[in-house]
């Protein structure tokens, strides 16, 4: 894992990140959540469909076409709002990996660290009552944490049996028998 110092992102920039995300959000603030429920029941837009959708919008107008309760004007509003967040949509997901990636990162150096110190400590304690009575709390974390791994890594995982394979001998003729091929190898071939 490559990292290009130790602590890339200060804390200072950190919050200043966060007043600049909160600001961003400002538009946003009447925007209504959906569920879950509700993501999954919406419409999707299919591929190219922002393209097809000004041409229905034409055709219709044209023929004074217009379903009851849904405006042509406010289906053209709707996908120009669409298409005008996928540009903000794309930037929010590479800053979101980019934070995800730091995050990890930093999770991980810290974890690592912890844990060699832990084993050292653990060592040391076996020498120095002092630090076995400080080191005692963290000991019970572990030990908690290990049965909980093991009891999840102890239940079995289904394993599904090899195919079967071929146990028919095969012959050192390969189906040729006396230079005429034998009916089993003619079929094969075939």
């Amino acid at each position: 894992m490559k990292t290009k110092s130790k602590h890339p992102v200060s804390s200072k920039a950190i919050d200043a990140s966060v007043k600049l995300v909160e600001k961003a959000r400002q538009p946003f603030t009447q925007v209504t959540r959906l569920t879950a429920d509700d993501r999954v029941r919406a419409a999707k837009l299919k591929r190219g469909a922002h393209q097809v959708i000004p041409a229905i919008a034409h055709i219709a107008t044209k023929f004074a076409v217009e379903v009851p309760g849904h405006s042509i004007a406010e289906m053209l509003s709707e996908i120009e709002t669409a298409q005008s967040l996928e540009p903000l949509l794309g930037a929010i997901a590479d800053f979101h990996a980019t934070l995800r990636d730091e995050f990890l990162r930093a999770q991980s150096a810290s974890w690592k660290t912890a844990t060699v110190t832990y084993a050292m400590l653990k060592k040391a304690s076996e020498v120095n009552l002092s630090v076995a009575s400080e080191l005692e709390p963290v000991q019970k974390w572990f030990r908690h944490n290990a049965r909980r791994a093991s009891s999840t890594a102890a239940q079995p995982t289904p394993v599904t049996p090899p195919a079967k394979a071929d146990t028919q001998p095969v012959s050192p003729s390969n189906g040729v028998v006396n230079g005429v091929a034998d009916g089993t190898a003619a079929a094969h071939a075939g």
